[in-house]
């Protein structure tokens, strides 16, 4: 049988979908509880690791709402099993998202977009602090720092991204690395207890730093 790409009208693409359906219909239940051998699975893997970009089928094509819909409903209310989600945490561990996806991803729940959207209750503060440009201005700071306190020089545990100059009084400052510090969560507290909160100022904290 000749191999490549092939170009089906959608006549044919009907006709083959109506066949599909007739088949499942008579053998429904013929896979449940039935297991593909690893030399099938790795054979499978393979094949489809050379259908990508325009080799695949589906390239340059999106889901209309009505299939989304339908595959939405197919999965509600099913879990996952322990080891699918152990084996997903083992392929993404140690790897990280670049930050345009990091933003895509953020655009796409923002908002009324958004799975657990609940008509714009949360507060003004609370939405920046979950924001991404907050989580990449967090990271920069922490990694700046090498993940150790500015105050105690104790690395890791319970960190916090102080900001020199108030979150509340200088918001344009709020995403400047050079307004950012991090402190572990006592010292954190300790600053806090000793200033307040909202009014942080640099003076103050690079006093309290030199104590």
């Amino acid at each position: 049988m000749p191999t490549g790409v092939y170009i089906r009208t959608e006549k044919h693409k009907k006709s083959l979908s109506s066949s599909a359906k007739d088949y499942y219909k008579l053998n429904d239940g013929y896979w449940k509880g039935k297991k593909l051998s690893i030399e099938a699975r790795e054979k499978m893997s393979v094949a489809a690791k050379k259908r990508i970009g325009r080799l695949n089928h589906f390239f340059g094509k999106k889901h209309s709402a009505e299939t989304k819909r339908k595959i939405g409903l197919s999965k509600l209310g099913k879990k996952q099993s322990t080891e699918a989600i152990a084996k997903r945490s083992i392929k993404l561990r140690g790897k990280k998202r670049t930050e345009a996806t990091r933003r895509r991803m953020s655009e796409a729940q923002k908002g009324n977009k958004g799975n657990n959207w609940k008509g714009g209750l949360e507060p003004i503060n609370k939405r920046i602090h979950h924001s991404i440009d907050y989580k990449i201005w967090r990271q920069m700071v922490f990694e700046r720092d090498d993940y150790t306190c500015r105050k105690c020089r104790k690395r890791g545990s319970c960190l916090h991204p102080h900001h020199i100059k108030g979150f509340a009084h200088y918001p344009q400052l709020r995403f400047k690395l050079d307004n950012g510090a991090t402190l572990c969560d006592p010292c954190h507290r300790e600053f806090h207890s000793k200033f307040g909160e909202g009014r942080n100022h640099h003076l103050n904290f690079n006093n309290w730093i030199r104590i």
